[in-house]
């Protein structure tokens, strides 16, 4: 019987050493930041999506009814990582109003690239200035990106 006394104990003592060293927290990767904000146009009436939207200034959209936009934010960071706190929050506001937000999980960054991509489709049609915020949330170091685009309607 103390051997079988022994071997019980031992054994619950290697699950509690298991345990602890299960419960021990990862420690958070380096920080992330906001690298790109890319915007593709997606018409409706073609049933495709057309060239992106790259520079702000330059873009004008006149009477675009027929018109979505899918949004991408890029999220940089170290090959591989993960934390489950980490967030993109997405806000876009047309014209001055609160249009759409979402707050965007992020997965595990890609092992070759160090990226991950939080998706965004906006319904439109468009008449008035869109404009989309990102920000990083759960890390004390700030990451932000903004992009704005001038759609108009009318003869």
């Amino acid at each position: 019987m103390p051997t079988a006394k022994k071997t019980l104990i031992a054994l619950l003592l290697m699950i509690v050493v298991v345990s602890c060293v299960c419960a021990q927290a990862s420690p958070e990767p380096s920080a992330y930041k906001l690298t790109a904000m890319n915007i593709v146009p997606y018409k409706h009436s073609a049933g495709s999506f057309l060239p992106e939207i790259k520079n702000d200034r330059e873009y004008w959209g006149l009477n675009e009814l027929d018109l979505s936009l899918f949004v991408t934010i890029e999220v940089s960071g170290r090959k591989g990582s993960y934390s489950p706190k980490r967030k993109v929050e997405i806000t876009v506001y047309k014209g001055g109003r609160l249009f759409q937000k979402r707050v965007g999980d992020l997965g595990v960054l890609d092992e070759a690239t160090g990226k991950y991509f939080v998706p965004l489709w906006l319904y439109g049609p468009f008449c008035q200035k869109i404009t989309i915020k990102a920000r990083l949330l759960g890390q004390p170091q700030a990451s932000t990106l903004q992009r704005t685009l001038s759609f108009d309607c009318g003869e």
